[in-house]
């Protein structure tokens, strides 16, 4: 409120605020009627907020639950050799047995230190890099190593400065290997001085592998001493016999064999020192050699010809040696030939070698993972884990050998499922019966500012919980909520199979005149004895064209639910956000303008009654400033 002037001097004895704190009270009571009307419609929408929240979890988690198959059809699997096999079923998987035979497991790789430990080039025992190793092998930039998980590969980089100046450990080590992304887990284990790398999938697809771009990382790796980890079909383990090498001579593979020649007559030209009549391959051969101190030769293999040399044997044969080399960048291909030629008598004879080395820059060290085979009901599969999925039954392999595996219905887990239902149907009914049926204090209205000033905060909260009491008393919105819900559950589910279609039938029925739920466990069981698929029929059926009667109980409520949100949502919203378009926001928003225009009136009502009685006691002041004069200020 606001005030002008300054009164009392004329000595009138007004009391001006009073008179027009007395003059304010209609305006303010209208005004505290509005303010009322406009809370409790905020805490209405409140009400209303809370239900659609409450609902949302009903609908989309609680009831959600129960349209799954899993949930109104369980299945189960014994096994006969747990040892062997277990398995886990879903609820399409047909109730029958079957047959399985583990061949191998799945492994994943797994290099491991060997028994021999981890080498040193330094102190003993030492975790320091540069221990491990000859450190006069490394260049400029470190040393640097690739290592592969059978789906992409990285590059490590180890400077100088980290061996040296940052003293970086085999822990460090495990740290580098570990942040590479790569689906590897490295660790050393001080304890017992070993170090470990671990492909976390299993199957021949993943592995490790490594491969040293210098010869100071060919070190480094090589003092790991490595060994695979090979696991048996029966489930036992060995490190291999050999550690993991990775100078350049492992990534070289050769072999020989003898040279496939024909002999065509073979004749010699001693003036110009050459052979023929002879073929390799079915490649006409010529062989000139020539009598120097480099005895060089010149081979002529069909259209190719290549420079060699030659040495005489003991027995007078002749030996001719060239070489072929051939690369794609990556892999190179190098034979070295031998060919010798005897001569008996003016008879000559030929024979030879070939030696083929492949090197392959691209090949690493290491080992891949296994998989496992299996063979169900006769057919043969292979998985990279010890889990399978066939006709809806999912494996999980424990050992060798074999298994006879039996599918049914779980019982038991789906009568406790069917009684969990029970109980979130009636959670959801009572609250929502409490909200329509909870009683209304007339007595306790809202509480104005002023009012507020006088209490306790103790005071206010106890009052404003009967104020709030029976927001949705006889709310059309629950009235419908609650009826739906009712019907949604008493009305008999139209083309199922069988002579069952009720909720009752399977022994549910309510046992209060407000809807709820009881269950009969022993009916429930003797209907799954005559009827297994009973449950799932008349709670979990979903009809093709979305039809209401035809729709099991379970949609039903799902739709009923979803109808009403959508209800809620366009009279109040969904959260106590007023200016979210709903109809009761409107109402607030007109409420809260009405209240903001009627107080400006208000301010100016009361500027205008202070402006009445600054006049009034202005002609006061004058009246008395006269009546002095006239008595002569006696």
């Amino acid at each position: 409120m606001s005030s002008t002037g300054i009164y009392g001097l004329s000595g009138s004895g007004i009391d001006v605020d009073s008179m027009v704190k007395v003059g304010m009270m209609s305006k303010q009571n209208e005004y505290d009627r509005m303010y009322k009307k406009e809370v409790r419609q905020e805490w209405t929408k409140e009400a209303y907020a809370n239900l659609y929240s409450d609902l949302t979890t009903f609908t989309t988690s609680t009831m959600s639950n129960y349209k799954m198959s899993a949930t109104l059809n369980p299945q189960t699997v014994s096994s006969t050799k747990s040892e062997v096999a277990t398995a886990t079923a879903n609820a399409d998987a047909a109730p029958m047995t079957h047959y399985v035979t583990v061949n191998s497991m799945s492994s994943n790789a797994y290099l491991l230190t060997g028994n021999e430990g981890i080498s040193r080039d330094g102190t003993e025992g030492s975790m320091y890099l540069y221990d491990l190793f000859d450190t006069d092998l490394l260049g400029e930039n470190g040393l640097s190593f690739t290592v592969s998980d059978g789906q992409e590969e990285k590059t490590i980089n180890i400077t100088q400065a980290q061996i040296f100046s940052n003293k970086q450990t085999l822990n460090d080590l495990a740290a580098t290997f570990n942040n590479t992304g790569l689906n590897i887990k490295a660790s050393y284990d001080a304890n017992n001085d070993a170090f470990s790398l671990y492909n976390s999938s299993g199957g021949s697809a993943n592995g490790i592998y490594m491969k040293a771009n210098d010869s100071a990382a060919a070190a480094l790796l090589k003092s790991l001493s490595l060994h695979a980890v090979n696991v048996d079909s029966d489930g036992t383990s060995s490190l291999s016999e050999g550690a993991l090498q990775f100078d350049s001579d492992t990534y070289k593979e050769t072999y020989s064999s003898n040279l496939a020649i024909t002999d065509n007559g073979i004749t010699y030209d001693d003036a110009n020192k050459k052979y023929s009549g002879l073929s390799i391959d079915n490649n006409a051969v010529e062989i000139t050699w020539a009598d120097n101190e480099g005895k060089t030769a010149e081979i002529k293999v069909g259209d190719a010809i290549y420079n060699g040399t030659w040495a005489e044997n003991e027995d007078g044969s002749k030996t001719f040696s060239y070489s072929s080399s051939t690369s794609d960048g990556l892999k190179t291909t190098s034979v070295a030939y031998a060919l010798t030629i005897s001569d008996s008598a003016g008879h000559f004879t030929a024979s030879g070698t070939s030696t083929t080395t492949i090197t392959d820059t691209s090949k690493k060290s290491g080992m891949a993972g296994t998989d496992a085979s299996v063979t169900i009901d006769g057919k043969d599969y292979t998985t990279d884990t010890n889990k399978l999925t066939v006709s809806n039954v999912t494996y999980t392999f424990t050992g060798t050998g074999t298994s006879t595996m039996t599918v049914s219905q779980d019982t038991e887990k789906l009568v406790e499922n069917v009684k969990q239902f029970v109980e979130d149907y009636n959670k959801m009914l009572d609250k929502l019966n409490d909200m329509y049926n909870e009683q209304k204090y007339s007595d306790y209205d809202v509480l104005t500012e002023s009012q507020k000033k006088g209490m306790t905060e103790e005071q206010i909260e106890k009052w404003e919980e009967k104020a709030k009491s029976g927001l949705m008393h006889r709310n059309e919105y629950v009235g419908k909520l609650i009826s739906d819900l009712r019907e949604a559950i008493y009305t008999p589910v139209e083309g199922v199979d069988g002579k069952y279609s009720t909720m009752m039938s399977l022994g549910i029925e309510s046992k209060t005149d407000r809807g709820h739920l009881k269950i009969d466990e022993d009916k429930l069981r003797k209907v799954l004895a005559e009827d297994p698929d009973v449950v799932y029929q008349i709670m979990g059926k979903l009809d093709s064209d979305d039809e209401y009667s035809k729709n099991g109980v379970v949609q039903r409520i799902s739709d009923v639910a979803n109808k009403s949100m959508k209800s809620i949502k366009s009279y109040a919203g969904t959260s106590t956000e007023v200016a979210d378009g709903s109809n009761l926001g409107k109402l607030i928003q007109d409420l809260q303008n009405k209240m903001s225009n009627f107080k400006v009136m208000m301010n100016a009502f009361e500027d205008a009654l202070y402006k009445k009685y600054d006049k009034m006691e202005s002609a006061i002041q004058k009246l008395g400033v006269q009546l002095g004069y006239i008595t002569g200020g006696q």
